[in-house]
């Protein structure tokens, strides 16, 4: 088992890395915006995420071609590269929360559990890298290395590969709660009979 450390997930999917990553995603989304038959398959949005899907796969593999620390698996309709026998990466779709979006089978659990290990890959650190759209659907709008327990965010953040070579910004930590008490909430109610006794 081995859980995901940031700084050594950083040193594996370093720069060069991340730009490859990022023109896989980049131009599997221009592939998807340049079908010229889009038009038919916009009507569910699950459509464009399987057609990306399929995209995404084709234009890692070309990308990482030359690489010889990468070794692609494709198996439980995913994804998955495992980077110089270290880390293990699953490239998804981020959901409205920032995680992978995905049924919850027993292979996903399992990968996303951060000290399992899966069969034939022990002591991998795994993570996602997810892209993210923008409320409107039509931009990639980040894409995220993420490590998870769980349903629960170990840590984050961005590639910014393609600006300029800077480090990768992290993600803003989730705006505060509002305050308040109770009084905001509970409006007790005039005691049964006082609208009569105003009335006189």
């Amino acid at each position: 088992m081995a859980i995901p450390i940031e700084v050594e997930v950083r040193d594996v999917l370093h720069l060069d890395r991340e730009a490859k990553i990022e023109r896989a995603f980049m131009r599997a989304w221009q592939d998807w915006l340049d079908n010229p038959q889009r038009a038919m398959y916009s009507r569910w949005p699950r459509t464009r995420a399987n057609m990306l899907f399929e995209r995404i796969a084709d234009r890692l593999q070309e990308e990482f071609a030359d690489d010889p620390g990468v070794q692609f698996h494709f198996q439980d309709e995913t994804i998955k590269a495992a980077f110089d026998d270290r880390v293990l990466a699953r490239f998804k779709k981020a959901d409205e929360e920032g995680f992978g979006k995905n049924v919850p089978t027993q292979a996903v659990m399992m990968f996303c559990e951060a000290q399992a290990d899966l069969p034939g890959m022990p002591g991998l650190q795994k993570v996602e890298v997810l892209y993210h759209l923008d409320d409107l659907r039509t931009y990639i709008s980040g894409i995220s290395v993420q490590a998870r327990d769980g349903d629960m965010r170990l840590w984050a953040y961005r590639l910014d590969a393609s600006e300029g070579g800077q480090p990768p910004l992290p993600f803003p930590p989730p705006p505060p709660l509002p305050p308040y008490d109770a009084s905001d909430l509970v409006h007790p109610r005039a005691p049964k009979g006082a609208d009569e006794d105003s009335k006189e």
